[in-house]
C-alpha cells in the first residue's frame, strides 16, 4: 500500500496526460494550467490531512490527475510566449527546474520528516504553491484555442488505462509472494508455446532462443549455463 503513495500520482499522471493536453488545445492551455495547478495545491494540502494509507494514496492520485494539466499546458504556454530562437534555452530551463526540483525535494524532505513528521512535507508546499499559481495568474497569456472543436478522446483515455494498469500489476504479481505468472516472463512464455513436435522436452534451440531476451547471442539470462 505505501508503494502506491508514490506509484498511484505518477501512473495517474501518465494516463490523464494527453486527455488534459487535448483539453488545452480546446479550451485554453493558461485556463487548464491554472485549473491543475490550483486542484494540485487543493490536494496537496488534503495529503496533510489524511488520516491512513489508503485515503493518502486516493488524494495522492487525485493530486497526480490535477497535475497532469500541467505538464503539457506549461509547455504550450512557452512555445508561445517565446519566439522560435529562444524556445530552446526556455524549455532548457524548463527541463532544468523538472529534473532538480525532485533532487531539492529529497534533500530537505528526509531531515524535515525526521524533524516534524511527514505531513509537515505537504504542509510546507502550500505556501509555495499559493505564491506560485498567483504568480501563473498574473504572469501567464492565454494561447490560441482550436477552431476546431474535436471531442476529448475518452474511449482513448480509457483503453490506455485498461491496457495499462493490468498489466502493471502483473508484473507486480512475483513481489507479492504469489509465485511466477507467464505476463512477468515473456521469454518463458516463448520457451512454453515453441516445443518441438512430439517431445516433453523445452530445451530445443527453438526454446533457448527467445526474440525477447536482451542477452548477447539471444539466449534468455536464466537459461545460460
Amino acid at each position: 500500500m505505501v508503494t502506491w503513495i508514490v506509484t498511484g500520482p505518477f501512473l495517474a499522471f501518465a494516463l490523464v496526460m494527453p486527455v488534459l493536453g487535448k483539453a488545452g488545445d480546446l479550451f485554453g492551455h493558461r485556463r487548464v494550467y491554472l485549473i491543475g495547478f490550483g486542484a494540485f495545491a487543493v490536494f496537496t494540502g488534503l495529503s496533510a490531512l489524511a488520516w491512513d494509507a489508503p485515503s493518502l494514496v486516493v488524494i495522492r492520485v487525485l493530486g497526480g490527475i490535477a497535475g497532469a494539466a500541467t505538464g503539457p499546458a506549461s509547455m504550450a504556454l512557452i512555445m508561445h510566449a517565446f519566439p522560435a530562437h529562444d524556445r530552446v534555452k526556455a524549455m532548457g530551463w524548463w527541463s532544468l527546474v523538472g529534473a532538480g526540483a525532485p533532487v531539492i525535494g529529497i534533500v530537505l524532505g528526509g531531515p524535515l520528516v525526521d524533524a516534524l513528521g511527514w505531513r509537515a512535507l505537504f504542509v510546507g508546499q502550500l505556501p509555495f504553491a499559493v505564491v506560485a499559481l498567483a504568480a501563473a495568474a498574473v504572469v501567464l497569456r492565454e494561447t490560441p484555442t482550436s477552431s476546431e472543436r474535436v471531442p476529448l478522446d475518452l474511449g482513448g483515455a480509457l483503453t490506455l488505462g485498461l491496457a495499462t494498469v493490468p498489466r502493471w500489476s502483473l508484473s507486480r504479481w512475483p513481489r507479492r509472494g504469489a509465485g511466477p505468472t507467464p505476463w512477468s516472463s515473456p521469454c518463458s512464455r516463448w520457451r512454453r508455446w515453441a516445443r518441438w513436435p512430439g517431445s516433453s522436452r523445452s530445451d530445443g534451440p527453438a526454446t533457448r532462443w527467445c526474440p525477447w531476451s536482451s542477452s548477447v547471442g539471444g539466449t534468455s539470462p536464466r537459461r545460460s549455463r
